[in-house]
């Protein structure tokens, strides 16, 4: 989940992120547009880091 709570991606282990935003309502999950994105084959995990200046 990235820090804002706006936002969920989780890894696959055959090369996909999916990707989802949270409705801050009722919580309800919507893919994001373009999910999803290919990656690495053999994820098993992810990091969502914040840049600073």
């Amino acid at each position: 989940m990235d820090p804002n709570g706006r936002f969920l991606y989780t890894p696959s282990f055959v090369g996909l992120v999916y990707g989802f935003a949270i409705d801050a309502t009722t919580g309800l999950l919507t893919p994001v547009p373009g999910s999803p994105f290919r990656t690495g084959i053999g994820n098993i995990g992810m990091a969502i880091v914040q840049p600073t200046p």
